[in-house]
């Protein structure tokens, strides 16, 4: 309850600066003592002194709302301190001048000045607020008359010093908790800032490692093959062979860069999401088919059953890279003659997208950083290489999209890929046949 209203006086951190927001709630204190000020002299003999504090109420609350709800985030410090700074020469006058409360005030007005302006016009207020002080000190002790009004009674007197004493204390101590409140959140943020950069940065070092790593072979391959080529005549069955080779080294040179292309993007933050409603079915069918061939070569049996009517909302482009990272692994790590099974299935409101595999799952270590750039090179069954990069960004795609991704994996006996995304509802005709 407490927080909700500093919120509402103050304004979202969304919408305004801290420096707004501290603005906001000192101009609350502002008011509620100017209030309180003019409120006490009322029943006192220094009515005027109540005039001047009910004016000023009146203008910190037109600059409170021209701050809050008009945008004037810039303008409305500036006129508040100035009313601040000019406000002192009117409550020496009629608030019986060096023996009325004026020196605490000028002290509390520079204090607020400093702390809701640019700091850059720290000095020019500092100067403006102690040069006021200062001339209505030496015109009073030239000429005592200029004091208008003072004090009915000694009671009065008393009284207002230490009305004014408690709020400057509580003001006081309410700016020093802000600024405090303040630093120790924008100390939170610088942190995890940093923390973001240094991870940022260590996966670039290692997305740099991965690549030249990973494209020095199948360069290096086709360097020899041209090598090769010029010095030593080749059978058909030879050249054949080593054509095959190179061409899968390619291949998974190829994959590896579209996965880099398509991580540089997410990192950069243009890879924008554009959710619409996908059939389950139509786009796995799809997905599978573009593997076919590598897992008949190694005679591996991909069950799919996904109902026709399931449909989610998701980002097309980065639904197809999920899957195809998901189904490329599972033929990946799947033995010879062994079986993948894609289902899908909708629980609570979600299709939830399985890809399992009877292949050599992930040890413990692997488990612990499978969706991080940690992940040591690997190689499935048939000396296929893996970089762990595609797991990565199928994580980044499904937290982009709203979804989610997890696994099951029992070393030597397979393991259990999990997407799930909201359902969708789709008329009939606009399915796919």
């Amino acid at each position: 309850m407490l927080k909700r209203g500093f919120n509402t006086i103050a304004g979202s951190a969304e919408d305004f600066s801290m420096g707004s927001r501290m603005f906001h709630i000192m101009s609350v204190f502002i008011g509620l003592t100017l209030l309180i000020k003019a409120l006490f002299y009322q029943f006192t003999s220094l009515q005027l002194a109540s005039a001047v504090c009910g004016i000023a109420f009146l203008l910190e609350l037109g600059f409170y709302y021209m701050s809050r709800y008009r945008g004037q985030v810039l303008l409305a410090p500036v006129l508040s301190s100035a009313k601040l700074a000019l406000m002192l020469i009117p409550i020496y006058l009629y608030n019986g001048g060096l023996s009325g409360n004026m020196l605490l005030l000028s002290a509390l007005s520079l204090f607020l000045i400093i702390l809701i302006t640019p700091q850059k016009q720290g000095l020019i207020w500092l100067s403006l607020v102690t040069g006021i002080a200062l001339l209505m000190m030496v015109l009073e002790y030239l000429d005592p008359s200029i004091v208008q009004q003072h004090y009915g009674s000694r009671q009065e007197h008393f009284i207002d010093l230490g009305i004014t004493y408690v709020t400057i204390t509580l003001i006081l101590y309410g700016g020093i908790t802000v600024l405090r409140k303040s630093y120790e959140q924008q100390k939170v943020i610088t942190a995890l800032q940093t923390k973001k950069l240094r991870n940022l940065n260590d996966e670039k070092d290692k997305l740099f490692s991965i690549l030249s790593r990973e494209l020095g072979g199948p360069l290096l391959a086709v360097k020899q093959y041209l090598s090769v080529m010029k010095t030593i005549d080749l059978t058909v069955e030879e050249r054949s062979m080593l054509e095959k080779d190179l061409n899968r080294s390619l291949d998974d040179a190829q994959y590896l860069l579209h996965n880099v292309v398509l991580w540089a993007k997410t990192q950069m933050d243009v890879s924008h999401v554009q959710l619409e409603p996908v059939n389950l079915q139509d786009l796995i069918h799809k997905t599978v088919g573009l593997f076919q061939a590598r897992a008949t070569k190694k005679g591996i049996t991909v069950q799919v059953d996904i109902p026709e009517d399931i449909n989610v909302l998701a980002d097309l482009t980065m639904l197809k890279v999920v899957m195809r990272n998901l189904i490329s692994n599972a033929i990946k790590f799947t033995n010879l003659e062994g079986a993948i099974a894609v289902q899908a299935e909708v629980v609570d409101g979600e299709a939830v997208i399985r890809v399992k595999d009877n292949g050599i799952g992930l040890t413990k270590e692997k488990q612990a950083v499978i969706f991080s750039l940690n992940i040591a090179p690997n190689y499935g069954t048939a000396n296929e290489k893996g970089t762990g990069l595609g797991l990565v960004l199928s994580k980044d795609y499904m937290d982009r999209q709203g979804g989610q991704i997890w696994f099951e994996s029992i070393p030597w006996e397979g393991t259990a890929f999990y997407v799930s995304l909201p359902v969708v509802v789709v008329p009939d005709y606009l399915n796919p046949q």
